[in-house]
């Protein structure tokens, strides 16, 4: 038998890049050289049961909480050779908006608190993590509140992958009541979310008027380097 969800932390003595077990958490292999295979996960859960994983992207608040990482298995780890290297990768979709006023219907001032949200997601799932990371999705459907800042210039959320996004669209609340929005089967580029990938917009409430370079950082970019520009209206 292995052994079953064993927590491992990247502690104050762990080289980077690393791990080390959490108190009384040491995984030790079998002594007369009996292979095991590895898989990992983050963030862990206590309560895992059966390998897998549920993922609820409703609490978007704090957003380390639900991007959850899955690492390919590793196979043969023995005593003679200890070593497991994982490589994580994304299960989720981030989200990165960077909205602005078009200055002439709307100002700075308008987007103060802006709430921001995503509609026609998947809420909940589960994830097989010690099956290699496939995802069966829940019966759950709603719009995602993205986690916004004070001043209404920038939107985030991590999202369930998705191969359809045309019913999906960003929809931008003002303190005032009005209301924007921008669909997503308007962009090329963003006809489904893939997991692993970040999605990059600039969005100008108001009139067409913008022109937007953007980068990628910590996920792989989902639709262009460079993101891509939007219209809410």
């Amino acid at each position: 038998t292995g052994e079953v969800n064993r927590k491992y932390v990247t502690g104050e003595t762990a080289k980077a890049g690393s791990f080390e077990a959490a108190e009384g958490e040491t995984i030790y292999l079998p002594s007369d050289g009996t292979a095991r295979d590895f898989t990992a996960y983050y963030p862990y859960r206590e309560d895992l049961k059966d390998g897998e994983y549920y993922i609820d992207v409703m609490e978007q608040d704090p957003q380390r909480d639900i991007d959850l990482m899955v690492a390919d298995k590793v196979t043969g780890v023995t005593k003679k050779a200890p070593g497991v290297g994982f490589v994580f990768r994304h299960k989720l979709v981030k989200l990165d908006l960077t909205i602005r006023p078009d200055g002439k219907s709307l100002s700075a001032a308008d987007l103060e608190g802006m709430e921001v949200s995503i509609t026609n997601q998947q809420l909940n799932a589960t994830c097989k993590v010690t099956e290699g990371g496939g995802i069966e999705m829940g019966p759950w459907f709603g719009s995602v509140d993205l986690l916004t800042a004070a001043d209404g210039t920038r939107a985030e959320g991590i999202v369930l992958p998705s191969a359809f996004t045309d019913a999906m669209y960003f929809w931008f609340e003002l303190k005032n009541g009005s209301e924007y929005r921008w669909y997503l089967k308007d962009s090329p580029l963003s006809g489904e979310f893939v997991a692993g990938n970040k999605y990059v917009y600039t969005m100008t409430i108001g009139k067409r008027s913008v022109e937007v370079t953007s980068t990628v950082v910590g996920w792989t970019a989902g639709n262009g380097d460079g993101g891509e520009t939007g219209f809410a209206e």
